[in-house]
């Protein structure tokens, strides 16, 4: 009985120490992480949206919409920044979106996310290619009087 004690004692204090390495770890890896913020306006006259009405007639579940639109580092004039492709579909009163922001050839960013009907929406940076591989981070959409704003936080 004594060995099994001694046994679990040494386990218990092996799992502290690799706890306390992997915490160690993840303080030093924030403090080296790179962090970008990126504000981009779409504007509703430079937009090509789809609409797919898959099932009843009118808005309803199952229904999809495909937006594609240049984004602007201003909301009124501004350089072109990126493109957005926005792949979405409709489950009652919820939105469903999949956000693929390319900013030049192999440089893109993915984020996903839900809101109901015209509610800011905040999606998650599920990851990305070229310059933005192994990205995190977050994604605000916000409806502005002059289209949408993005507001972009990537992490690295």
């Amino acid at each position: 009985m004594i060995g099994g004690l001694a046994l679990i004692v040494a386990v218990l204090s092996l799992g502290i120490t690799v706890r306390s390495d992997a915490e160690r770890n993840a303080g030093t890896d924030a403090d080296h992480e790179s962090v970008e913020k990126l504000d981009l306006y779409a504007r509703p006259d430079s937009e090509l949206i789809s609409e797919l009405d898959l099932a009843e007639s009118g808005p309803s579940p199952g229904d999809r919409f495909v937006v594609s639109a240049p984004l602007f580092d201003a909301p009124v004039g501004g350089g072109k920044r990126a493109r957005v492709l926005v792949d979405g579909y409709r489950v009652g009163e919820q939105v469903h979106e999949i956000l693929t922001l390319a900013f030049g050839p192999g440089d893109q960013l993915i984020a996903a996310g839900s809101s109901r009907n015209g509610r800011p929406s905040l999606l998650g940076i599920t990851g990305g290619s070229g310059r933005y591989l192994h990205a995190h981070g977050t994604i605000a959409v916000q409806q502005t009087a002059g289209g949408v704003k993005l507001v972009i936080d990537i992490r690295r």
